[in-house]
């Protein structure tokens, strides 16, 4: 441990900690619920079933999507137990319910005492961290204990305006670890710029590999039956009421008129949602049926998704798909689409996604962007219109080449686990 590292401990547990739990107990914990239910987490952390030598992950949240593949592999080549921490509540039923995660546990407090007593109790193999939710308490005690710790899956942009004043904090952060396992080259590079010192590795993004995992294995247990394998199909995946705002009016005319049919995928479905859907349907010919009630899709037919956890095998049946959260704050991944073929739309809030900025540069053979951004109702409408003057031999040939396009970024699991356990 070098004199510097310990000079920004210090200075971080005497001046930093303290303002920012200060500030988060007095300022923030009355007012925002989400800290309240991160907070309440750390103090009154249930006890759990540790098993001594496993390996952690750690997980904010989300980012657990990115450690899966990699547990998978785990457990298929070795007897290693997996351990899970995460910060935020909202994943913690998908990581107790995955089968090969053997315990978990809410990160303690980044405070001495805290942190000494949790590394006690669990004495890991090494640290795994899925992408970011680098704390300096945690880091600096692992390295202490010569606890190999590696943060994989790490995207990094180009530090711009006030970001600049945090290039110390997360170059500090970062090079207290082992090693950092980026996505791309373009990452390396930031990376890099940004006076990391630890080895850099380009080992790709693990969540291609569980999206074609998923793919290879559906959870939907009765297909879709369209009418015609040329009907033109549109998936309106994980929608938001501010999404379907701008983009169902357009799609009236186009569904009255029969050149289409609709899948409506809500991210939040429920029986008072589908009936705003029929009310406003209610004085058109167009046909809006349930998942659960009809395999069979027509034209003019608007099926609505009433099941949850069926959408990633629905994408199977369309060739466009607009994925939701793009008019609301954040789109949801576009990836799943994007392996079975779809050309993908997306609203003007859709940069918290690296494969959406990566795909919007690549086109199909048609013309299209395979990713294409639109910013209100006209343009979406123009879209869609231009889409619908496809062939089916366009749309198989767009197909084919946005999904080569996909797996030719498959294997990160692969390269991740390599270089941490057979290095």
């Amino acid at each position: 441990m070098t004199f510097l590292e310990r000079f920004y401990i210090l200075i971080y547990r005497i001046l930093i900690a303290p303002i920012m739990f200060t500030f988060i107990l007095f300022f923030l914990y009355p007012l925002n619920k989400k800290i309240r239910k991160v907070i309440h987490l750390k103090f009154y952390r249930k006890s759990h079933r540790v098993l001594k030598g496993s390996i952690w992950f750690h997980c904010a949240s989300g980012e657990f999507e990115y450690a899966k593949p990699l547990i998978n592999k785990i457990a298929a080549v070795s007897n290693n137990n997996c351990f899970v921490s995460y910060t935020s509540p909202s994943y913690i039923g998908p990581i107790q319910k995955f089968k090969n995660v053997e315990s978990s546990s809410p990160l303690p407090l980044d405070l001495p005492g805290p942190v000494h007593s949790f590394l006690s109790s669990l004495e890991p193999n090494c640290l795994l961290i899925a992408r970011t939710d680098l704390w300096p308490e945690l880091l600096y005690q692992c390295k202490s204990k010569k606890i190999p710790i590696f943060v994989f899956a790490v995207t990094e942009k180009e530090k711009k305006g006030f970001q600049v004043l945090f290039r110390p904090w997360k170059r500090w952060l970062y090079n207290m670890t082992n090693a950092v396992l980026c996505v791309s080259e373009e990452d390396k590079k930031n990376l890099i710029e940004l006076g990391v010192r630890v080895p850099i590795i380009v080992t790709g993004d693990p969540r291609v590999d569980l999206v074609f995992q998923r793919k290879e294995q559906p959870k939907i247990e009765k297909p879709l039956l369209p009418v015609s394998p040329e009907l033109p199909l549109l998936c309106l995946g994980s929608t938001w009421p501010e999404d379907e705002k701008v983009i169902f009016p357009p799609l009236i005319p186009l569904l009255t008129s029969q050149k289409l049919a609709v899948i409506l995928a809500p991210h939040e479905p429920s029986e008072a949602h589908f009936q705003s859907f029929k009310q406003r349907l209610k004085h058109t010919p167009i046909q809006l049926m349930k998942y659960s009630e009809t395999q069979h899709l027509e034209a003019g037919t608007l099926l609505y998704i009433d099941e949850i956890g069926i959408l990633a095998d629905i994408y199977k049946y369309s060739s466009l798909t607009f994925v939701g959260g793009s008019f609301k704050s954040q789109v949801h991944s576009v990836m799943e689409p994007l392996a079975y073929g779809n050309e993908v739309a997306v609203g003007p809030y859709n940069k918290n996604n690296r494969e959406a900025q990566v795909f919007k540069k690549m086109q199909s053979p048609s013309g299209y962007n395979m990713v294409t951004e639109v910013s209100n109702e006209h343009e979406w409408k123009g879209f869609v219109e231009d889409w619908l003057q496809l062939t089916p031999v366009d749309h198989e040939n767009d197909s084919k080449s946005i999904i080569s396009q996909l797996e030719s970024l498959r294997g990160g699991t692969e390269k991740t686990y390599n270089y941490i356990f057979q290095k």
